[in-house]
């Protein structure tokens, strides 16, 4: 699929109408009150406490509409973080994930096949992340022309602990376009939860 830049009408005018029509087209998961935020007192001045070791393999809201059968295709949290591959490595074989603390505005994701490091990625506040009431938020969005038409997408995650100490995802796709003359829109919320990973201490 061929993508190019749209002129910035075009842009606008597809935003405008994915707010129009993801009021009547979209599924908003809730995830279960266990996996509540447990740190009521965070902002955007003090950014989420998302440290931590956490299994890879996630585990599924029950509200979630994905359509996709996570018994055999799992949601990795390492997907999030690296698309593709890393470092050669299906996401399959990462057994674990390292985020350490934030300092200076920084913080490091480590990917783990048990004892061996695969990768580590290093996030930078305002250019990877902010910092919101609802957690760290890392977003991506744009327009492109298709064959069918022109098309906005948008992506935004949210990352906290919830009380047992588990990272959970917040994870909204948004879309619009217009296919041919016909205008469609969406957006689509679920939740996953990325439960604590014990490591082997030496």
């Amino acid at each position: 699929m061929k993508r190019i830049f749209l002129p910035l009408w075009l842009h606008i005018l597809l935003i405008f109408i994915s707010g129009l029509l993801t009021s009547c087209a979209n599924h908003i998961s809730k995830p279960p009150s266990s996996w509540d935020v447990s740190d009521k007192s965070i902002s955007e001045k003090t950014c989420s406490d998302i440290s931590g070791v956490y299994q890879n393999r996630g585990i599924e809201a029950p509200d979630n509409n994905s359509g996709i059968d996570r018994t055999k295709y799992p949601k990795y949290l390492s997907e999030y973080f690296a698309i593709l591959r890393v470092n050669g490595f299906e996401h399959r074989w990462i057994t674990h994930l390292k985020l350490t603390p934030m300092y200076q505005g920084k913080f490091k994701v480590v990917f783990k096949q048990k004892d061996k490091t695969i990768a580590t990625k290093t996030m930078i506040k305002m250019k990877d992340f902010t910092c919101t009431p609802q957690g760290i938020r890392m977003s991506t969005s744009g327009t492109s022309a298709t064959v069918y038409g022109p098309e906005y997408r948008s992506n935004e995650k949210f990352y906290y602990k919830a009380t047992d100490g588990s990272l959970i995802v917040k994870d909204s796709h948004s879309e619009a376009g217009v296919f041919a003359v016909i205008p469609y829109g969406g957006t689509t919320t679920e939740f996953y939860k990325f439960p604590p990973f014990m490591e082997k201490t030496p």
